[in-house]
């Protein structure tokens, strides 16, 4: 079951990334990141609705406020690479986020590595290293920019990973979306049109 949901998770970004791309063309991408994230409250308030404002009581609230700070950064730098480069390569790179987020996970959780796992990670980066095309005029800001979107993708998740010990999934993207609303919020209105 687990296995379908990534299978869908994995579908929706897609598409997310090429609706980005096409509406980019007359919305800037901070703007977009705005209102995907408006919408996602605005998804998640039936949820609320039903299961009552006292739903929201946490002790994480800080936990919340970093995930939300991490998948902003994510989102932001995400949405941007999407409308520079192309999104064959993007979503490339963007496979650096697991990467990131096992070494994350022995580093920050403190969860054994096994040599699998590293041999997993090493290859993975010669990979990324491979799509780069190691050379200064191949390494460009907007391959960085992905590569930044997948490290705070990585943070969010271990974030994520930490809340679930405590909190429920529904609770989770409520508090995510309602926190990068006016996150991305303030982005947008630096660029607003």
């Amino acid at each position: 079951r687990g296995g379908l949901w990534i299978v869908v998770s994995t579908i929706f970004f897609a598409l997310t990334a090429v609706i980005i791309r096409h509406v980019s063309a007359e919305v800037d991408s901070f703007e977009i990141a705005f209102f995907r994230n408006l919408f996602g409250v605005l998804f998640m308030m039936p949820w609320l609705m039903s299961a009552g404002v006292m739903r929201m009581k946490t002790r994480r609230l800080g936990h919340y406020g970093l995930r939300a700070l991490a998948a902003t950064g994510a989102q932001l730098c995400w949405f941007t690479a999407v409308t520079i480069m192309p999104l064959a390569d993007a979503t490339a790179l963007n496979f650096t986020s697991p990467l990131f987020a096992v070494i994350g996970a022995a580093l920050i959780l403190g969860e054994t590595v096994g040599p699998r796992r590293i041999a997993a990670v090493i290859v993975g980066f010669l990979g990324a290293a491979i799509i780069l095309r190691p050379g200064i005029e191949a390494f460009t800001p907007a391959a960085t920019i992905v590569l930044a979107a997948s490290l705070f993708q990585a943070l969010a998740q271990l974030a994520a990973r930490s809340l679930s010990s405590t909190e429920s999934p529904n609770l989770i993207v409520l508090y995510l979306s309602l926190m990068m609303t006016p996150l991305t919020g303030i982005a947008a209105s630096l660029v607003w049109v």
